[in-house]
């Protein structure tokens, strides 16, 4: 080989180690007195609900001046479903199982491409992919003690239900009846009331889509211990339930209903009170007595809810001649009840709405002397000296020989209560014996009073008015078109201020092809200059909240 081609061949081969120096440069490792890269969030164990989405980042870290471009994990395997994008991790997990992956190679840019691999079992990730599970749901159920013996049943799903799984039971001993549930999403209210007296009325509601009986399918539950059992099942994971018990009562007087005796008297008796799914215009008597003597006294006749207070002097019932409120007074069996130190029985007998008939006690109370204690006061054996009944208790009958404490929903925030306040909506009381009752979070309100739990508070759903729309000027005369309904059906009020006025007017519309008139707010700008001001409103409801959006304009003569 001659010099030249000696040196010809040389020349090449420098320029092939300059040229693979240079890219060496450029695509390896950074130097080695930059920092160490690690990838963020590895070195951990993550559980994944299969059927769950799942986003976490593994991007290495950056340092001195770096920009990370991405990061490649180099073994192992990622879960079935879920992909890889220049170092994050999502998806939705659809095999169970245990997957690792790891030694990244972390790529970033500074004036140049380059990367650094990271081994080490700290950067390593294991993910489990377990099977789903479902939330246990929440149940609470209040007898409201009325005439048709119903039930309250109140309860949220955490998770939405998978299709046709939700399901409310209602069961005594020997019999159950099942209601399949719809339209519940996670975590919305499940609010439904049913008549023990007749349970295949819980077919009604509309969030029932089946109801079925079992054993000996009696319908009428009224006066026994019920448990009620809301359950369901989500992502197929085994069902959840949550179960509470209730005695179902059916209560002919209302809670105001008292008698007792007239305090310093020697043998009047004072009746206060109402009765409650009454047939109107009814008038019932009252039966006052002891064994074989007594008096059948005639109330003029009452409607549904509506209040008496009589004072009937037991020794001289002709003083009652002039109350408006006694219709007429007999006496029955032997004469006049003895006074001095007698016990009397008080019973009221009604004509129900249903045109049937129906007993309910009073009371019964000693005469003369000793004095009965009074309504909101008590003793042990219900005579004078008396204790006042204590805040978060109650004592509605003259004679008690003790105080009754607020059920759940209830609460009395004095001494010598007669009755317990409900909560308020918005607030619940979750204890019995409560003094107070306590607000729901912030933003949040129960849909009923006598709330139980924080369980029932919910949030009220934002209103919005989109059609409303308006320019910030028109000329005189100008009319505007607006929709007298939220966007969620709500109604709208409105008024206008300034140099507007607003009228219903009809215009035309298409539905389902065909023209049709329907209402709608006009807005109709002055014939002088100057500004106007609308105001839509809606007081909200049980489900939305309140609204008020105020849009205003300019008005001239050109419009401009």
């Amino acid at each position: 080989m001659s010099n030249s081609s000696k040196f010809l061949k040389s020349r090449a081969v420098a320029v092939v180690i300059a040229i693979f120096a240079l890219v060496a440069s450029t695509l390896t490792a950074s130097p080695a007195s930059a920092a160490t890269h690690h990838s963020v969030n590895a070195g951990q164990e993550y559980n994944v609900v299969i059927g769950d989405s799942f986003e976490k980042s593994f991007l290495c870290t950056a340092d001195n001046g770096e920009v990370m471009t991405g990061t490649n994990y180099l073994q192992g395997t990622i879960p079935t479903g879920m992909t890889w994008n220049t170092g994050v991790l999502s998806g939705v997990a659809t095999e169970l199982g245990d997957y690792t992956f790891g030694d990244w190679q972390c790529l970033f840019d500074i004036g140049g491409q380059g990367y650094q691999s990271v081994g080490g079992s700290e950067n390593w990730v294991t993910i489990h992919v377990i099977p789903p599970f479902t939330p246990t749901p929440s149940i609470t159920v209040t007898p409201l003690n009325n005439p048709s013996c119903d039930i309250r049943i109140v309860g949220r799903f955490p998770k939405t239900p998978d299709a046709g799984t939700a399901s409310l039971m209602l069961a005594i001993t020997d019999t159950f009846w099942t209601a399949t549930l719809t339209g519940f999403g996670a975590d919305s209210l499940v609010d439904i009331t049913v008549s023990a007296s007749d349970v295949t009325t819980l077919a009604q509601n509309p969030n029932v889509s089946s109801l079925t009986g079992a054993m000996a399918e009696i319908p009428n539950l009224c006066d026994k211990d019920i448990t009620a059992t809301l359950g369901y099942q989500y992502a197929g994971a085994p069902a959840a339930i949550a179960q509470a018990t209730v005695h179902a009562t059916k209560i002919l007087a209302n809670a105001q209903m008292s008698a007792f005796v007239e305090p310093n008297t020697f043998c009047s008796v004072r009746l206060i009170g109402s009765f409650t799914s009454i047939a109107p215009g009814t008038n019932f008597p009252i039966f006052i007595g002891q064994s074989g003597a007594g008096y059948i006294v005639y109330l003029s006749p009452l409607n549904e809810g509506e209040m008496y207070d009589v004072v009937l002097p037991l020794d001289d019932m002709a003083q009652t001649a002039n109350d408006s409120a006694i219709a007429s007074y007999e006496i029955w069996g032997s004469g006049v009840p003895a006074c001095d130190g007698a016990e009397i029985g008080i019973v009221a007998t009604v004509r129900m709405r249903d045109g049937s008939i129906a007993g309910s006690e009073l009371a019964r109370l000693f005469l003369g002397s000793p004095l009965a204690c009074e309504p909101g006061t008590w003793s042990e054996d219900g005579f004078v000296p008396c204790a006042d009944a204590a805040p978060g208790y109650f004592v509605d009958r003259a004679g008690a020989t003790n105080q009754t404490p607020c059920n759940i929903g209830f609460f009395a925030d004095t001494a010598r209560s007669l009755f317990c306040t409900p909560a308020a909506v918005g607030r619940y009381v979750a204890n019995t014996g409560a003094t107070t009752s306590v607000a729901c979070p912030a933003g949040l309100t129960t849909y009923l009073p006598a709330s139980r739990s924080i369980h029932e508070c919910y949030k009220l759903r934002p209103q919005t008015v989109k059609g409303v729309k308006v320019l910030k000027t028109y000329k005189y005369g100008a009319t505007v078109i607006t929709p007298m309904l939220t966007d969620g059906g709500r109604p709208l009020s409105v008024v206008a201020t300034g140099k507007c006025t607003v009228r219903v007017t009809q215009i035309t519309i298409k539905v389902k092809g065909k023209n049709t008139k329907v209402n709608r707010y006009q807005i109709v700008a002055s014939k002088s200059a100057g500004n106007c001001s609308v105001t839509y409103t809606n007081a909200g409801d049980s489900t939305y909240a309140p609204l008020r959006v105020v849009k205003t304009f300019k008005v001239s003569k050109t419009g401009k």
